[in-house]
């Protein structure tokens, strides 16, 4: 009987740790452009300086995944409680990861596949660099 027990207490909080996992969003890059552009959300860019030296959307802050993975409590100081928060890299699996980080300390997060040229045909204005 305690066996069963604790079996079905791990199998409890496996289940309840998964349904906790943020999974990429479905809206659109054109919404997103409105949402922040509108000040209703911000856009966050977590791949790191070099790639963002090369292209990035302007209205974009960078926190690098590397710094999230170091320290996810202080690379959040920066982000805003009271909006969504979308968050790109290149392909998307950065994103999933740093936004798993953020929402364990309560952030509206919301990972995107979109990367700099799939915001730039949505209409965001991209800066690139000379790299």
């Amino acid at each position: 009987m305690v066996k069963t027990t604790f079996a079905l207490l791990i199998l409890f909080a496996a289940v309840a740790s998964y349904a906790e996992e943020v999974v990429h969003s479905t809206d659109s890059a054109e919404t997103i452009k409105k949402a922040v552009d509108d000040g209703k959300a911000v856009l966050i860019d977590v791949r790191e300086k070099d790639e963002w030296d090369v292209a990035h959307v302007k209205s974009a802050t960078l926190i690098p995944g590397s710094t999230v993975k170091a320290d996810a409590k202080k690379s959040a100081e920066a982000l805003p409680k009271d909006k969504p928060i979308y968050v790109h890299c290149a392909v998307g699996g950065r994103a999933l990861r740093c936004a798993n980080e953020w929402k364990a300390l309560g952030y509206d997060v919301r990972p995107v596949t979109y990367n700099v040229s799939a915001f730039e045909k949505a209409g965001f204005p991209v800066e690139k660099g000379t790299k």
